[in-house]
C-alpha cells in the first residue's frame, strides 16, 4: 500500500514532463520565487525609493553584457549537443569517446575560451564609462552610486569568463548537474543579497551578491568536474569547427535574437528611469523581475530539453523529437499561464489589505498587459529552443523587429502614457508581431528540414548556416 503511495506522485511527474533536469530548474526558480519577494521586502524596507530605482537600473544594465555574448553561448550547446552523440565522460569528467568528435568539440572549446576572455575585457571597459556616462546626468545627487557600479563591472567581466565553460557542458548533456549548481547559486545569490541588504551594503549589494557567485562557481567546477577545463588545453588532431564558417553564420542571429529580447523588457526600467525619474523606474523593474521569474519558470519545460533535441537531430530521430517537444511546450505554457494568474491575484489584493508592497509594483493594468506579454514570449522561446537545436536561428528577423518596436513603443507611448504606454506597446508587439510570425516560421522551417530521412544536413558533418526565412 506504501509502494503505491509512492508510484503516484512519480507518476504524476512523469506526466508532467518533470524529469531530473526541470526538477531542479524548476527547484531553482522556486527557491527564486522564495528568496525573490523577501530581497524586495528588503530592499522597500531598507532602501530609499531613489536608491530602489538606481538598484535595478544597474540590474537592467547588467543584461548588456548579453551583448558581448554575441550569441556564442546558445551556439555552444547546440553544436556541443550534435557532437555529443559520439562522445561522454569519465570519473574525472574528462571528454573521451570517438576522435572525430572529440576533435571538434575540443577546437570549439578552445575558440570559445578565447572569445570570452576577449570579451570580457571589452565588457568591463565598454560598460563601465557607458553606465557612468548614464547616472551621470541624474539630477539627484543623494545616491553614491560610481564605485558600487565600477566594482559591479569588474565582477561581471570575471563571471563572463566562466560562461563557455557552462555552455560546454550544457552541450555535453550535463543537464541535470548544471541546474543544479544553477539551484544552489540561486540560494547563494538570494543569501548574499540579504545580509548585503541587512548589513547596509546599499549600492554594493549587487557587486557583492555577484562575487559570491563566482566563489561558488569555482567550487563546483573544482569538485564535479575537475577534468572538464583541462580536457581542452589538449591540441585537436582531427576535424575542427572553424568560428568563421561554421559558428558564426549561426552566432550572429541568435545574437540578433538576445539583443531582441533585452529590449523587450530590460530596457523598461532605464527608460523610465529617463523619462520619469529612479521612482517609476523601481517600480517598473520590480514588476518586471516578477514577470521575468515566470518566463524562467515556464520555460524549463523546453530550455532543459535543447541539448537532448540536438544529439536526437543528429541521429536523425524526428518523430521522438516532436514528441518530446509537444510535450515540453505545452507543459511551459500551461504552467506560464497559471503563474500569470497568480501574479494578478496577488496584485489585487495587496491594495485591500492596505500593504505597503503595494506602492513598489505597477498598477494593475500595466502589470496584466506586461504580463500577458510574458505567456506569450514564453511560447515563441519554446519555438525557437526547438528550431535553435537544427543550429540554426531562423527567428533571428522576427526578434529584431520586434524589438525595434518595442523600443520605439516604449519612447513614444513611455513619454506620454509612463508605465501604461511602455506594457501596452510590448503587449502589442509580441501578439500581433513576434507571435505570428515565429509560427509561421516553425511550421515551415519544421517541413524543409525534416524531408531529410537521416541526419544528413541537420548533423554535424553538415552545419546549415543559411538562414531559414520563416515558421
Amino acid at each position: 500500500m506504501d509502494h503505491t503511495k509512492m508510484e503516484m506522485p512519480v507518476r504524476l511527474l512523469r506526466i508532467l514532463g518533470v524529469d531530473r533536469a526541470v526538477a531542479f530548474s524548476v527547484l531553482g526558480n522556486l527557491t527564486s520565487l522564495f528568496l525573490g519577494p523577501v530581497t524586495v521586502l528588503l530592499i522597500a524596507w531598507r532602501f530609499s525609493p531613489e536608491l530602489q530605482g538606481y538598484y535595478y537600473t544597474f540590474g537592467s544594465l547588467m543584461a548588456l553584457q548579453a551583448l558581448f555574448d554575441l550569441g556564442l553561448g546558445q551556439a555552444i550547446i547546440q553544436f556541443a549537443s550534435h557532437d555529443w552523440s559520439a562522445l561522454s565522460l569519465d570519473e574525472k569528467g574528462r571528454i573521451i569517446g570517438d576522435e572525430a568528435a572529440r576533435s571538434r568539440l575540443l577546437s570549439l572549446g578552445r575558440l570559445s575560451f578565447k572569445w570570452y576572455a576577449w570579451a570580457a575585457v571589452l565588457l568591463v571597459l565598454g560598460l563601465g564609462p557607458a553606465g557612468h556616462a548614464f547616472f551621470s546626468q541624474s539630477t539627484d545627487g543623494s545616491v553614491s552610486w560610481s564605485g558600487p557600479w565600477v566594482a559591479l563591472c569588474i565582477a561581471i567581466g570575471a563571471g563572463f569568463t566562466l560562461q563557455p565553460v557552462f555552455s560546454l557542458l550544457q552541450g555535453c548533456n550535463q543537464v541535470p548537474q548544471f541546474w543544479f549548481y544553477r539551484w544552489i547559486q540561486q540560494v547563494v545569490n538570494g543569501l548574499s543579497l540579504w545580509a548585503a541588504i541587512l548589513l547596509g551594503a546599499g549600492l554594493w549589494t549587487l557587486p557583492v551578491a555577484t562575487a559570491t557567485g563566482l566563489l561558488w562557481s569555482a567550487f563546483f567546477l573544482r569538485r564535479r568536474y575537475p577534468g572538464f577545463v583541462g580536457s581542452f588545453l589538449a591540441t585537436p588532431t582531427g576535424p575542427l569547427v572553424h568560428w568563421r564558417t561554421d559558428v558564426w553564420p549561426v552566432q550572429w542571429r541568435i545574437a540578433i535574437s538576445w539583443i531582441g529580447a533585452y529590449f523587450t523588457t530590460s530596457l523598461f526600467a532605464p527608460v523610465l528611469f529617463r523619462l520619469s525619474g529612479p521612482v517609476a523606474a523601481g517600480q517598473m523593474g520590480m514588476t518586471v523581475t516578477l514577470a521575468l521569474v515566470l518566463l524562467a519558470v515556464s520555460s524549463n519545460w523546453v530550455v532543459t530539453k535543447g541539448p537532448r533535441f540536438g544529439v536526437l537531430i543528429a541521429l536523425g530521430e524526428y518523430r521522438e523529437l516532436d514528441r518530446l517537444f509537444q510535450r515540453s511546450f505545452f507543459s511551459s505554457i500551461a504552467v506560464s499561464c497559471l503563474g500569470a494568474i497568480a501574479i494578478v491575484l496577488g496584485i489585487f489584493l495587496l491594495p485591500r489589505f492596505h500593504h505597503p508592497f503595494s506602492a513598489r509594483l505597477l498598477p494593475s493594468l500595466p502589470t496584466i498587459l506586461l504580463l500577458s506579454g510574458t505567456v506569450l514570449n514564453s511560447a515563441t522561446m519554446g519555438i525557437s529552443i526547438y528550431l535553435r537545436a537544427h543550429k540554426r536561428e531562423p527567428l533571428a528577423p522576427v526578434y529584431l523587429l520586434t524589438a525595434l518596436v518595442v523600443l520605439a513603443s516604449a519612447l513614444v507611448l513611455g513619454e506620454r502614457f509612463g508605465a501604461l504606454g511602455i506594457t501596452a506597446g510590448y503587449l502589442g508587439a509580441v501578439a500581433f508581431i513576434q507571435m505570428p510570425l515565429s509560427l509561421l516560421v516553425f511550421r515551415r522551417c519544421r517541413a524543409e528540414w525534416h524531408k531529410v530521412p537521416s541526419a544528413g544536413s541537420l548533423g554535424v558533418a553538415a552545419p546549415a548556416n543559411s538562414p531559414a526565412g520563416g515558421l
